[in-house]
């Protein structure tokens, strides 16, 4: 890969993984809460093998329907991951997005 191609790629990866990052903290600010360095860390880790077309449609669907002012926990997120992705982890997602790597 020339170095033009691999800046390329990597200037696609990180805008990637900053809109991945913004869906995700979506958790945060829509309930006017402060980010949880910590807490972030935790479900990012939980959701990091998720693409973000899923990604998306899961935080949408679990803002809309927790009642309560506070981030909302990592098992109502799975609850809706179960109902509309069960079959999540076995689709194959990992060729449709890059790679996200390590937290």
């Amino acid at each position: 890969m020339s170095s033009t191609n691999l800046d390329n790629y990597n200037e696609a990866e990180n805008a990637a993984n900053r809109e991945w990052d913004g869906v995700l903290t979506r958790l945060w600010t829509g309930y006017g809460t402060s980010l949880d360095a910590a807490q972030l860390k935790v479900y990012h880790g939980a959701l990091a093998n998720m693409s973000l077309g899923v990604l998306e449609h899961v935080i949408d669907e679990t803002i809309r329907r927790h009642r309560l002012n506070t981030v909302p926990i990592l098992a109502e997120i799975f609850d809706i991951i179960n109902e509309y992705h069960p079959d999540y982890q076995a689709e194959v997602y990992i060729h449709t997005r890059i790679h996200r790597g390590a937290a």
